[in-house]
């Protein structure tokens, strides 16, 4: 998935050259008389968690245990520890991220495209590739049997998937992923000059959605702008004891390279664009619909295919776009 990322790890490192690291992250400002806690890419490619003491990066260090094993993947052995200079202390995290956002971490698209509700989707999981994705596509993700909504009073945990909606709730305007209070993965927006990073949980919901303090709790429904969280597993997981129609399996290998083709459209520069991706994505669309009528299909046959649809929907949007 990553094959696209050359260039801008050189881009990088020419950064690097006159900076000697990347701030991964917009500080955290939930105390307000302290240091910030961030992250810092430096020049030999690690990452640290930087804050004031070691104290206030123990819980932060134990969310990207939990986050990285509700991944999948093995937590950091061994764990990582904390050293201090003078007013300042940090943590190598290299290791203990999930493989996906370490890999992003800092990486600016090409192109315009890539969003914060893709970023959610692939972070847990549920998609495979990077690339734009629409608000009705991340509903449908939200609302299938793969992800389960936190009830009011419940608290979010490191690796669910946040969705702030405005009009009571009924228009998705954002997603990110919860690491902490203080620190949670996002790519605050569609463009090429945002990139993938730890911000602020309290930026993310500043402007522009401008999240109001007594909003953030789950179950406001009395708020205009509210934050609704997810409990989601990946799609590997929820297909791991099912069998999947013939059919439905060919389309999904199909749509996944068109999405794969895509992906290296946006990390790449537009000579390097390839022609005919949003023709296969219509004529896939087609063949999709067909599929959707076929006799004896399962739940997650029907489910797979209402996806594939939304999701081909998805990449002719970005064509459209990238064009």
């Amino acid at each position: 998935m990553f094959s696209a990322f050359t260039s801008v790890r050189f881009f990088q490192k020419s950064l690097f050259t006159t900076l000697g690291f990347v701030v991964l992250s917009l500080p955290s400002l939930a105390h307000a008389n302290q240091p910030a806690i961030d992250l810092e890419l430096t020049k030999d490619w690690k990452i640290w968690l930087r804050g004031p003491d070691c104290d206030s990066l123990k819980p932060q260090v134990a969310a990207f245990a939990l986050w990285k094993l509700k991944s999948g993947e093995a937590a950091a052995s061994p764990a990582p520890s904390c050293a201090c200079q003078g007013t300042h202390c940090k943590v190598e995290v290299t290791q203990a991220l999930p493989a996906f956002t370490k890999k992003v971490l800092g990486i600016f698209p090409e192109n315009d495209g890539p969003n914060c509700w893709n970023t959610a989707l692939v972070s847990a999981g549920i998609l495979p590739h990077l690339r734009g994705t629409e608000a009705d596509e991340f509903k449908y993700w939200m609302s299938s049997p793969l992800c389960t909504e936190l009830k009011a009073g419940e608290k979010p945990e490191a690796g669910d998937v946040m969705a702030i909606r405005s009009s009571y709730g009924s228009t998705e305007e954002h997603a990110f992923i919860y690491g902490t209070e203080e620190l949670s993965f996002s790519k605050k927006t569609f463009e090429a000059a945002e990139p993938y990073r730890m911000l602020s949980t309290d930026e993310i919901y500043g402007r522009p959605f401008n999240v109001k303090r007594e909003c953030r709790a789950l179950g406001r429904t009395d708020c205009e702008t509210q934050v609704h969280a997810f409990r989601c597993i990946n799609m590997k997981q929820y297909l791991s004891d099912k069998a999947l129609n013939a059919r439905v399996s060919s389309l999904s290998a199909l749509v996944e390279s068109i999405e794969a083709k895509l992906e290296i459209d946006l990390f790449t520069s537009a000579e390097n664009y390839q022609s005919g991706i949003s023709a296969l994505a219509k004529k896939h669309a087609g063949s999709i619909e067909e599929s959707l009528i076929l006799p004896a299909l399962q739940a997650q046959d029907l489910l797979l295919l209402k996806g594939l649809l939304l999701r081909t929907q998805s990449i002719m949007s970005a064509m459209r776009e990238l064009r």
